[in-house]
């Protein structure tokens, strides 16, 4: 009886990840996240929050748009300002269009508390 439960104990969670594994991709939409919420008041756009493969997939994705800043956070995170910054809109539209070199992009606000 011990031997049954034990095997039971350890096959069980192998068996639940086995099921929960997807093996079709899904294709990936990026999604500009909301930042503002809570006792935080965002004053303005900093620039962005890029998550991206690497460097040169940012740069090669947004360089319509006039880089002026680009900064390393790590975790493939980049801090990234814009000379031509044409809003949220437009550059999550570049990043859709990028084959997955850029996972998310977000606004880079400022904070201020209330």
């Amino acid at each position: 009886m011990k031997n049954a439960l034990l095997l039971l104990a350890i096959t069980l969670p192998l068996s639940t990840v086995a099921c929960t594994q997807n093996s079709t991709p899904k294709e990936t939409k990026v999604v500009a996240e909301n930042t503002s919420a809570g006792m935080f008041k965002a004053n303005q756009n900093k620039g962005y929050i890029v998550t991206a493969q690497d460097e040169a997939s940012v740069r090669r994705v947004f360089a319509t748009l006039g880089i002026s800043v680009l900064r390393a956070l790590g975790n493939q995170q980049f801090e990234m300002q814009l000379q031509n910054d044409a809003g949220i809109q437009a550059v999550t539209d570049l990043a859709n269009h990028s084959n997955g070199a850029i996972t998310a992009v977000q606004p880079n606000y400022s904070y201020q508390t209330n």
